[in-house]
């Protein structure tokens, strides 16, 4: 699902952001 893939590409960023 495409709604799954940008999920996990939006968390991806998002946790980057927090540790970094």
């Amino acid at each position: 699902m495409i709604i799954f893939w940008y999920w996990e590409l939006f968390t991806s960023c998002y946790w980057d952001l927090a540790f970094f």
